[in-house]
């Protein structure tokens, strides 16, 4: 059972149509900058999904809804996870179109209106929104000065290793995109996210567009719209608030279970040749070696963390565009 707030508005035919799901969970000092962004002209109702929240999401977000009659509120009286959270969303959906956005994300202007026109290809669509993770004190211009790099090949199948804060320049079909993305809510529907993706929820999303996939629909990349995520110092609560070891641990597992299921799809589909044990090995020392900077930083200090980033933006500048050119 759950409360809900603002939940009872009618969105007729002559109103927008995408409905925006955010799942949270632990992240009130978040929802006041995250959720306005959400607000675009093509949005008809954001349905914010409280996920069992123990700080002040409860009295926060009827203060919100009161404030931004677009908001809606359903709380879950025990932490559920993401999947289960989301799921609630789309039942609660009544728009043709439906956007999982994130707590800990703004949407750039003008991104939802991008998302929609890549929704008049041919057939079922998803359309993920270009992702980038901010970094501490850094804009949102300069974040995406940093990472426009043009970079064609945005999903390495052979390693897994997608680079969704590029733009190449164009809309790309992709066997899976970034988790913000828009699809039909009749195509979410019969799809579902699956709850046993537990703990740091890792993969859930990636496995509900694949499955979106199997059922008929197009996996586009869409570089014109952009999320940006904040910082990671900033973005406390969510699936980091079970414990670092938690949610490492639950990572590496879901991962497993995602190759499992998904291999022989991505295998003749896409082309995936090497075998899912060298592929869960790189993966847990691509996990190994975020921890072992993310340590690094605390240890060195935000002042010297940014002079190394400022170096390599422009070392990056210097030669990199020749590089790609000669490639």
């Amino acid at each position: 059972m759950g409360a809900s707030v603002g939940a009872g508005r009618e969105i007729s035919q002559e109103r927008p149509p995408v409905t925006v799901v955010v799942p949270t969970f632990n992240r009130a000092h978040l929802l006041p900058r995250t959720l306005p962004n959400y607000a675009q002209p093509e949005v008809a109702e954001i349905i914010v999904i409280d996920d069992g929240s123990t700080d002040n999401t409860p009295g926060l977000l009827p203060e919100m809804c009161a404030e931004y009659p677009i908001l809606s509120y359903h709380r879950l009286e025990k932490n559920r996870g993401q999947a289960a959270a989301n799921n609630t969303g789309i039942f609660r959906c009544r728009t043709p179109f439906v956007f999982f956005g994130d707590d800990d994300s703004v949407l750039i202007e003008g991104s939802m209106a991008a998302l929609l026109a890549c929704m008049g290809a041919p057939g079922e669509t998803v359309a993920g929104a270009r992702a980038i993770y901010m970094l501490a004190g850094e804009s949102v211009s300069e974040a995406i000065q940093r990472t426009r790099r043009g970079r064609p090949d945005i999903v390495r199948i052979q390693w897994m290793r997608t680079f969704f804060d590029d733009d190449p320049g164009r809309t790309v079909e992709v066997p899976f995109c970034p988790a913000c993305c828009l699809l039909p809510t009749r195509l979410a529907r019969a799809v579902l996210f699956d709850p046993s993706f537990s703990g740091s929820g890792y993969r859930e999303e990636t496995d509900f567009q694949l499955r979106c996939a199997q059922a008929g629909a197009r996996i586009l990349f869409c570089p014109s719209a952009v999320s940006l995520n904040l910082p990671r110092e900033d973005s406390t609560g969510g699936a980091w608030a079970r414990g670092l070891w938690s949610y490492e641990s639950t990572t590496r597992a879901n991962n497993w279970r995602f190759l499992n299921r998904h291999y022989h799809y991505l295998s003749t589909g896409w082309g995936l040749r090497n075998p899912k044990w060298l592929l869960q090995a790189s993966f847990t020392i691509e996990r190994l070696s975020f921890q072992a900077r993310q340590l690094a930083k605390s240890l060195l200090g935000e002042r010297a963390v940014r002079a190394w980033r400022k170096a390599r933006v422009r070392l990056r500048g210097s030669g990199g565009g020749m590089r790609r050119g000669a490639a």
